[in-house]
């Protein structure tokens, strides 16, 4: 058995050019999109009760990425270049991180990081480009 593959270098170095230039910062910006909005989601899911400000606080920012409209208790933005693309999601109920880091008398919930934790393992989901 006989296998010849023949590449046309031309061909081959424009598709990697247009698939750099056009695909590529889409797909970051979709996946990156997508990966903070299952943390944010679940970060809220995780919230030790249900109707508290802190809980807010995340759905507030989930919110915001989504429609760009934050609250008094969480936004979050996003910056985007050819190379980067940045969010930051922002929940500024005060006690935010006592609840997350826990107290002398508080164990911590750990919302955030175990939410993190859990969306690690999505992440090819997450950026398959489509």
């Amino acid at each position: 058995m006989q296998l010849k593959v023949q590449i046309d270098k031309q061909q081959l170095m424009d598709r990697l050019e247009s698939f750099a230039d056009d695909d590529l910062p889409q797909i970051r910006q979709q996946g990156v999109q997508r990966t903070a909005d299952a943390v944010l989601q679940s970060t809220s899911d995780l919230n030790p009760v249900r109707s508290s400000r802190s809980r807010a606080g995340w759905d507030a920012a989930r919110e915001s990425l989504l429609s760009g409209q934050g609250s008094r208790d969480g936004d979050a933005t996003m910056t985007n270049d050819q190379d980067t693309t940045n969010i930051r999601a922002t929940n500024y109920v005060e006690y935010v991180h006592h609840l997350e880091f826990g107290t002398s008398k508080m164990a911590p919930f750990a919302m955030l990081r175990r939410s993190i934790r859990k969306v690690i393992s999505m992440l090819p989901n997450l950026f398959n480009g489509s």
